[in-house]
C-alpha cells in the first residue's frame, strides 16, 4: 500500500509520497505535466491552488484513489474532499427528482410570503427549480422565468435553506428584475443593484451584506470577483445567471471563468435562458459545469468536445444527459392570441424608384462581373444588401454612416444618381415614411400605444422630427442604458415612461436596443414595422416584445409590415415567413441551436446568408426584366 498525505491552504497544495520506493515515472507525468506541480524532491510535489482550480484538485484526488494510495489529508483537505463526495451525491439525487418530475409535473404548489398567483404552467417549473439541488429553466422568451425564479426564492428563504438572492445578468434586465421583485415579494424587500464607478459599487458591497436581492451584470462580477467571493462566503446565497447564454463560452472566457470560479461558494445555482444554444452545442458545457463544477455531468473541457464530435448525433445525446435538470415552457404552452398582421404595399415615389432601380443595376453587374475570395464575400454580400435595404427604406440612409451597421456613407461617383442619393432629403419624403406617419396618427386617434421598428438609427432621427407633434420617445443603441451613463436620456426612463405616462403613446426602437428583458404587452398592442432586415431572430425576438404571457385570449395584438413594391422587401418578407416558421418549430423543442437574445447587428444568419443573397437577386432580375 502506497501512503501520500495532502496539507491544502489558501494558496497552495502539498503532496508528500511516502514510502523508500521514489515516485514512479506514470506518478511524476501527472503530477508535473497534467496537473501544474513542481516537483521539490524526496517525493514532495507543490501546486499553486490557483493554477490547479476545483477541478484539478478532483483530478488529483480521483488519480490517488485509483492508484491505490492511502490518503492521510489535513482538515482543509478532507472538507474539500467531502465538498467533492456531496457535490456527486447532489447530482446524482438531482437527475433522479428531475425523471419523476418530468414523468409527472406537479399541478399545486404553494409559497409563502409570495404575492403573485402563479400560472398552471409556471408551477411545475417552479417545483422542478424547488425539487433539483442546482436546475435550469430554459423556457421561451415572455414565459415568466423571473417570477418563477422568485417563487423558488420565497419558497427556500421561509425553509431557512437561503437567505439572499444574487442575479447575474445583463443591465438590461436590471429593471424588469427589480419591478418582478416588488410585484412577487413582500414590502420592503431590500432590492439592490451594484453598478456605477468603483466607489459607488464598494458602497454597494457593503450594503450588500444585508439585502435581500442583489443584481450585478457580468462584467461587474468579473471586475469585483473578490467582493463577490466574499458575500458568498458569507451569505447563504441562491445564485442565478440570467440569460445564461452570456458564458456560453467553452474557451477561457472572463465571464465563463468567472462563473465556474465562484459557482461552488453558492448555496442553490440556477441557470435562465430562452436559448441555451445560440451558436451549437458546446454552449451547454459553461452552463451546466457552473450548475455542476466538479464537471461529473458533461466531463472536462476536453471531454466534452471529444465527445460532441464523435457522437452520430451529439444533441441528443447531450440532451439525455441534461433533460432531467432542466424545464422548459414551450410557446404554445402560454395560450397567446392569433396575433393579426397587415402588410401595406407602398409605391416608391419617383426618385426613391430611380435610386433603388439604380442600385439594384450595380448589384446585379458586380455580382457578374466581381471576383471576390471566400474570406471577404461575406462582407461584400452584407454591404450590398444593406445597400439595397438602405434604398427600399430611405434613400436618404445612403449618404450618411450606418450607425448600426458599421457601414460608411455609399461612394456614388459615377452613378447617374449619385446627386439624387446626396441630396434626396431636398426632393421628397420616403413613400414608407409618409405612410407610417399616416398610420400613426390614424391609431394614435384611437388612444393606442404603438412600438415603431426601424432597423436604422437615422430613421429615428428623421421620425422623431416628422412626428414631433405627439413627443415620440427614442430607443436606440446609442441610448444610455442607465442614469449611471447619463442622468438626463436613458433606456430605463424611456420604457418607464412609454409603460406608464398617458402622453407617452410612441416608442420608436430599432431591434438591437429591445432584444433583451423589456415586456411591453400591457400597454402596447400594435407594432409598425418601416423595414425589416432578414435577421430572423430580431424580427421574432422583436415580436415577443408585445406577444407574451399576460395577454388574455381576447386581446387583439397586430403587426403592421410596410414593402416596398417590385423591391427587396418582398423578398425580406417571404424569408422572414420561411424562417418564422423554423424558429417557432424550434421554439417547441427542448433545445434551440436559435440565437434571439443576440445584440448584434446583422443582416442575414450565416446559415441562411446565400439563400437570402440568392433570393434577393432573383427578385431583381425578375423586377428589372432580365432574361425576358
Amino acid at each position: 500500500m502506497k501512503n501520500a498525505s495532502i496539507k491544502l491552504d489558501k494558496d497552495e497544495l502539498t503532496l508528500e509520497l511516502q514510502g523508500s520506493e521514489p515516485p514512479s515515472s506514470e506518478d511524476s507525468i501527472f503530477f508535473c505535466n497534467i496537473l501544474p506541480a513542481e516537483d521539490k524532491g524526496s517525493g514532495v510535489f507543490l501546486f499553486k491552488r490557483k493554477g490547479l482550480g476545483r477541478q484539478g484538485l478532483a483530478d488529483l484526488f480521483a488519480y490517488l484513489k485509483e492508484s491505490s494510495f492511502s490518503l492521510k489529508l489535513d482538515s482543509e483537505a478532507k472538507r474539500f474532499w467531502n465538498s467533492i463526495q456531496g457535490d456527486k451525491e447532489e447530482l446524482s439525487s438531482s437527475l433522479k427528482a428531475g425523471m419523476i418530475l418530468k414523468r409527472k409535473p406537479a399541478k399545486k404548489i404553494t409559497i409563502p410570503n409570495f404575492r403573485r398567483k402563479l400560472k398552471p404552467f409556471q408551477i411545475p417549473a417552479t417545483a422542478h427549480m424547488l425539487s433539483i439541488s442546482h436546475s435550469a429553466n430554459f423556457s421561451v422568451p415572455g414565459s415568466g422565468k423571473t417570477t418563477i425564479a422568485l417563487a423558488a426564492f420565497a419558497e427556500l428563504k421561509s425553509q431557512k435553506t437561503v437567505d439572499v438572492l444574487i442575479v447575474i445578468g445583463p443591465r438590461s434586465s436590471f429593471a424588469p428584475w427589480e419591478g418582478e421583485v416588488k410585484i412577487c415579494l413582500p414590502k420592503g424587500t431590500h432590492f439592490l443593484r451594484i453598478s456605477g464607478n468603483k466607489d459607488e459599487r464598494l458602497r454597494a458591497w457593503t450594503d450588500a451584506n444585508t439585502a435581500d436581492v442583489v443584481i450585478l451584470n457580468y462584467h461587474t462580477a468579473s471586475n469585483d470577483i473578490e467582493f463577490l467571493q466574499n458575500l458568498l462566503e458569507n451569505r447563504e446565497a441562491m445564485l442565478i445567471a440570467d440569460e445564461s447564454h452570456y458564458i456560453k463560452s467553452i474557451s477561457e472566457g472572463k465571464w465563463a471563468t468567472t462563473l465556474r470560479a465562484i459557482a461552488p461558494l453558492a448555496k442553490k445555482r440556477v441557470i435562465l435562458s430562452g436559448t441555451p444554444t445560440p451558436n451549437s452545442i458546446s454552449d451547454l458545457w459553461s452552463q451546466f459545469t457552473f450548475l455542476y463544477p466538479d464537471e461529473s455531468l458533461l466531463g472536462s473541457k476536453s471531454e466534452y468536445i471529444y465527445a460532441i464530435n464523435k457522437q452520430a448525433d451529439p444533441v441528443n445525446d447531450v440532451r439525455t444527459k441534461i433533460f432531467p435538470l432542466f424545464w422548459r415552457i414551450k410557446k404554445k404552452d402560454l395560450q397567446l392570441p392569433i396575433p393579426k398582421v397587415k402588410k401595406i404595399s407602398v409605391r416608391f415615389g419617383p426618385i426613391q424608384s430611380a435610386i433603388y432601380n439604380a442600385l439594384a443595376t450595380k448589384l446585379l453587374h458586380d455580382t457578374t462581373a466581381t471576383r471576390i475570395e471566400a474570406a471577404k464575400l461575406k462582407m461584400w454580400r452584407r454591404a450590398r444588401l444593406i445597400r439595397m435595404l438602405q434604398a427600399a427604406s430611405n434613400p436618404a440612409l445612403l449618404a450618411h454612416y450606418s450607425e448600426e451597421f458599421k457601414l460608411p456613407p455609399l461612394k456614388a461617383t459615377g452613378l447617374p444618381i449619385s446627386d439624387l442619393i446626396l441630396r434626396y432629403s431636398d426632393y421628397e419624403v420616403p413613400a414608407k415614411i409618409q405612410s407610417a406617419v399616416s398610420l400613426i396618427h390614424k391609431l394614435l386617434s384611437k388612444d393606442r400605444k404603438i412600438i415603431l421598428w426601424t432597423s436604422f438609427v437615422h430613421n429615428i432621427k428623421m421620425l422623431l422630427r416628422l412626428l414631433k407633434d405627439v413627443a415620440p420617445l427614442p430607443l436606440y443603441g446609442g441610448i444610455a442604458l442607465s442614469d449611471k451613463e447619463d442622468t438626463e436620456i436613458n433606456r430605463e426612463r424611456i420604457i418607464h415612461a412609454f409603460r406608464t405616462s398617458k402622453s407617452a403613446r410612441l416608442l420608436i426602437a430599432n431591434p438591437a436596443a429591445c432584444a433583451e428583458s423589456i415586456s411591453l404587452q400591457k400597454i402596447c398592442r400594435d407594432a409598425i414595422y418601416l423595414d425589416r432586415t432578414f435577421n430572423g431572430s430580431h424580427f421574432l425576438q422583436s415580436k415577443d416584445r408585445i406577444h407574451r404571457i399576460g395577454l388574455s385570449e381576447t386581446d387583439t395584438v397586430t403587426y403592421y409590415y410596410f414593402i416596398g413594391e417590385n423591391s427587396i422587401d418582398e423578398v425580406v418578407d417571404s424569408r422572414l415567413y420561411q424562417k418564422e416558421l423554423k424558429m417557432r418549430k424550434l421554439l417547441e423543442q427542448d433545445l434551440t441551436t436559435v440565437n434571439l437574445d443576440s445584440t448584434e447587428d446583422v443582416v442575414s444568419e450565416d446559415s441562411d446568408e446565400d439563400i437570402d443573397f440568392a433570393e434577393t437577386l432573383k427578385q431583381i432580375k425578375k423586377h428589372l426584366g432580365y432574361g425576358h
